[in-house]
């Protein structure tokens, strides 16, 4: 009896799931060098204990209305049937999604780079923290589905009858995005917010003035007598002591705790 050799031919379901582990490695490896870069060659400025907003976040944010638009009109096209115009949709809605993921990173190492030890569990710049890691966990899942579907959409598995899974990746990402907007609204009525004011206020800091002024007295060997008054006034200068001196008439401006 002659002797066959089987040579070992991977499944249809072996090559489909071999090319989607390498295509979330190449995405994930083109975002962890985005935010890799991006944190080597744009220094975040911390201030421990304050509440900061990183700018990239703006830019994530127009990432994901992109991300939405492509991803609506891809769901539009496969419904008609259009596969071109279709794949290239859920392709954008890729790149849009890796960028995120990189520029999401490295605002996040900012954001934590910014904590303060002494508030690591109870302040509100933890707390949004938390809220901003938790939202780019969930994106994480929405843009391993998308790879998905955009390897499906390229392996002609959607068309005009059946597009079921193009629909859910859709919808995934608008919530996604919904739930982004309603951070970014904390993160506003955190930052303007204050705690023993009761009330929200406005960008510039408010100080304490305190006018100190130095009496004789009638023995001139003794130290004078200091009367202090204190008000309330408000200046763009930055939180620290900054001593005005006019004759005998010295005012000092001190930060609100």
């Amino acid at each position: 009896m002659p002797q066959h050799q089987t040579l070992f031919r991977p499944t249809t379901a072996g090559r489909v799931t071999l090319r989607y582990i390498g295509t979330l490695i190449a995405v994930y490896t083109v975002a962890g060098i985005l935010a890799a870069v991006m944190t080597r060659w744009i220094p975040f400025h911390s201030e421990p204990g304050e509440i900061v907003f990183p700018g990239v976040f703006w830019g994530t944010t127009v990432l994901l209305a992109l991300g939405s638009y492509w991803l609506q009109r891809a769901q539009s096209y496969v419904k008609r049937e259009k596969q071109r115009p279709f794949r290239r949709c859920l392709l954008l809605a890729l790149v849009a999604g890796t960028l995120f993921v990189g520029i999401q990173s490295y605002g996040l190492s900012c954001m934590i780079g910014n904590q303060a030890a002494e508030a690591a569990q109870t302040g509100a710049n933890a707390f949004l923290t938390m809220l901003s890691a938790v939202h780019a966990m969930h994106f994480v899942l929405a843009q391993m589905f998308l790879v998905w579907v955009t390897l499906s959409a390229l392996a002609d598995r959607y068309d005009h009858e059946y597009w079921w899974g193009v629909t859910v990746c859709t919808w995934f990402w608008h919530g996604l995005g919904i739930i982004w907007l309603l951070i970014l609204v904390i993160f506003l009525i955190a930052k303007n917010f204050n705690p023993e004011m009761g009330r929200l206020e406005s960008p510039e800091s408010t100080w304490v003035a305190v006018a100190v002024r130095e009496i004789p007295t009638p023995d001139d060997s003794a130290q004078p007598v200091r009367h202090a008054s204190v008000g309330y006034t408000a200046c763009r200068q930055p939180s620290r002591w900054r001593t005005a001196t006019s004759g005998d008439l010295r005012t000092r401006h001190q930060p609100v705790l």
